[in-house]
């Protein structure tokens, strides 16, 4: 039988290295800031806007985004400027979003 040389061109140390950082976030609890979750690449690419600040500039109110009395306006404002339907959509795909980059980071 023939035998066949495999080269993993670094796959094994980068796959150990995207199981470093995904252990490095289990359990942890971190504070995350709006930079986080939402930076310009990811605006760009989800909303009609280029910066969290543009987005939360540009809203029809005063105050805090995160403001709960205001959620029907959020959700409204949230569905006619991005791709996503209403807030929860757009925060759970900016935390996932947030995740897949930390573990994916080199």
């Amino acid at each position: 039988m023939a035998s066949v040389e495999i080269n993993d061109h670094g796959f094994f140390k980068r796959l150990k290295q995207i199981g470093e950082n995904a252990k490095a976030l289990d359990g942890k609890k971190q504070k995350l800031t709006e930079k986080d979750l939402f930076p310009n690449s990811w605006m760009i690419k989800n909303t009609n806007t280029s910066t969290w600040k543009e987005f939360v500039d540009e809203s029809p109110w005063d105050g805090r985004f995160i403001d709960e009395s205001k959620s029907q306006e959020r959700n409204k404002y949230v569905a006619e400027n991005t791709h996503f339907s209403d807030w929860n959509a757009m925060f759970k795909k900016a935390n996932t979003d947030y995740l897949s980059r930390q573990i994916f980071k080199r």
